[in-house]
């Protein structure tokens, strides 16, 4: 099992040109030294000299279920003669940030390239630049079964009220997802709640929780047909019960299932696990 922590942030932002400009992947210089100046929003993006590179690792994927966003990535790409640490590439009068990882391999350096784009059109523009296909996303075909269960027969006002979520996998091949990544706050936000007081005629209950989360650590879950995947959270975490009541609960867990060998660049299909029970809340006796 991979472990590893998971950071809240987004690295990739779409540029918009001024003009037309060669494709290709180039240095963002200052405005001193800048050949051509493009914009993000009303933000100067400058860029210097096209490089020249090449790599034999790079993809294009699907980052939603709906195949509207997507992310690229270009591995151990070689650059020639450059002493610059920031890129973008322009494909078609548009300008795309990379992030940039490197290490030196004898006269030149070897990056890792990311970039992600938010439409179908400028994925193509992408696609066809570094001649590579997209991969789309499509439903996996997961087949699970979901139980949602209170650890206790009842909860005292004021009490922790965990609850146990239980993901069977009832079809006939793994199932591969992530479990963490949300939890460093707070509550785990990997779970989410929706309840209803019997007291007040069904209404739904205020959520009063702090969402903030900064990331935290991550494990790849490996569930075998026939096995079972359980995780508890403290519904208390959301919902601050004064008085009893009875409570009808919708929990869902977020799942981002993945392939065999956790590729983080290639499509992964987002789904909810979805349980249902009731909660008991009882006053001091």
């Amino acid at each position: 099992m991979c472990v590893f922590a998971v950071l809240s942030c987004l690295f990739a932002l779409t540029f918009f040109a001024d003009n037309e400009f060669e494709n290709g992947i180039y240095e963002v210089v200052s405005e001193q030294n800048a050949k051509v100046t493009m914009h993000v929003g009303e933000r100067e993006v400058h860029l210097g000299n096209r490089v020249d590179f090449e790599s034999n690792n790079i993809s294009i994927w699907s980052e939603t279920n709906n195949n509207d966003q997507f992310g690229f990535c270009l591995r151990g790409c070689r650059v020639e003669q450059s002493n610059s640490k920031m890129f973008a590439i322009v494909t078609n009068g548009k300008c795309f940030s990379l992030s940039a990882s490197q290490s030196p391999k004898g006269g030149s350096i070897d990056f890792d390239f990311w970039g992600k784009t938010n439409t179908a059109d400028d994925a193509k523009s992408i696609s066809k630049f570094l001649n590579t296909d997209i991969t789309l996303n499509k439903h996996p075909g997961h087949q699970l079964q979901t139980a949602l269960r209170p650890t206790k027969e009842s909860f005292k006002v004021g009490q922790k009220m965990p609850l146990e979520i239980e993901i069977t996998n009832v079809g006939n091949s793994p199932v591969y997802f992530m479990n963490g990544g949300q939890q460093r706050g707070p509550r785990n936000n990997q779970f989410r709640f929706i309840a209803f007081s019997a007291k007040n005629n069904g209404k739904a209950i205020a959520d009063t929780g702090d969402p903030l989360n900064f990331g935290g650590l991550a494990a790849f879950v490996t569930l075998k047909p026939g096995e079972t995947f359980k995780h508890s959270a403290d519904l208390a975490n959301w919902f601050e019960i004064s008085t009893p009541d009875s409570l009808h609960v919708t929990g869902l867990f977020e799942l981002v299932l993945m392939n065999k060998d956790h590729e983080h660049t290639g499509p992964r299909w987002r789904d909810f696990a979805v349980g249902e029970c009731t909660v008991q809340i009882k006053g001091d006796e």
